[in-house]
């Protein structure tokens, strides 16, 4: 009967956390760099970081460096499952974001944290493996857009079917950030995080963090 109560009065405890809701590549892990790294050595091409900050299409940068590339929308992203987002080799060089593990050990505390990632779940034991390696029991669930290559949802359809409040979607994509607002009628807050200044001058984003340390002041 006492472990019942203790159960009921932590899960009791964690419906009453605020919740925020936080994007995991590009924004708890800097996995950028190494998944150029992998594009260029898995298609023998030379794309760069700027190639990818205007959110064009993965397939469209290759194409760029290689017109030649033949093969369909489909094939590319089961390329990219098979061998990017499914290696574990490759996961194990991607670090979190400075401040990350700190910040969010911190907000877990006082938040429920949400991860909402555009993965699909079938790629999900490496983001499970950096999470546990780097904030472990801090995250209170992980939303995967995609099943296999279809989609199962989009984050802003997660978050409206979270419970409670939800004070913060954070993601480093301007085009998430924007369908969330229009979604959720800024409920919850939507904040770009931009550690590269990319959008500092981009009148459209108006909740912008530079870092880690940014994020747990405002909310810490």
């Amino acid at each position: 009967m006492l472990y019942f109560l203790i159960v009921v009065r932590l899960k009791l405890g964690k419906m009453k956390k605020e919740n925020i809701i936080l994007d995991f590549d590009g924004t708890m892990f800097n996995s950028l760099p190494h998944y150029i790294e992998f594009i260029n050595q898995f298609y023998s091409i030379n794309s760069t970081a700027d190639d990818y900050m205007n959110e064009f299409s993965e397939l469209l940068i290759v194409k760029k460096y290689k017109p030649e590339f033949v093969g369909s929308d489909n094939d590319f992203w089961l390329s990219i499952l098979n061998n990017f987002m499914m290696s574990q080799d490759w996961h194990n060089k991607i670090k979190p974001f400075p401040g990350m593990c700190e910040v969010v050990f911190a907000l877990s505390e006082k938040y429920n944290i949400w991860v909402a990632t555009a993965r699909s779940k079938k790629a999900a034991e490496p983001v499970r493996f950096l999470l546990e390696t780097h904030v472990s029991d801090c995250i209170s669930g992980i939303y995967f857009t995609r099943h296999f290559l279809d989609s199962t949802g989009s984050k802003a359809e997660f978050v409206k079917s979270l419970p409670g409040v939800k004070v913060a979607f954070i993601d480093n994509s301007k085009k998430e950030i924007i369908d969330m607002c229009k979604e959720c009628n800024d409920q919850p807050i939507s904040y770009l995080f931009d550690p590269h200044n990319f959008y500092a001058n981009d009148k459209e984003i108006i909740n912008r963090f530079s870092g880690w340390m940014d994020i747990g002041e405002k909310f810490l």
